[in-house]
């Protein structure tokens, strides 16, 4: 989801993970950990988002791409 910035309050779980142009990007950290291993790509795309979201009204909305990476020492 997306907010303005002072809008939505993180809490002692979240981690930023990184920015989006300019902009951070913010995960709960136990969920962070679970995806260590997974290449992912945040894209925007026509569709509806979440009602109270900013990219609402624009008829878009975020969705995570995701594959898993290699394990060093796991079978193939």
């Amino acid at each position: 989801m997306c907010f303005q910035v002072g809008e939505f309050k993180l809490g002692g779980v979240d981690e930023k993970v990184g920015e989006i142009a300019g902009c951070e990007f913010w995960m709960d950290r136990e969920q962070f950990k679970r995806w260590a291993h997974t290449q992912w790509t945040v894209d925007v795309v026509p569709g509806r988002g979440a009602s109270f979201s900013l990219e609402a009204p624009l008829n878009k909305r975020f969705l995570i791409r995701s594959s898993l990476c290699a394990v060093a020492g796991s079978p193939s």
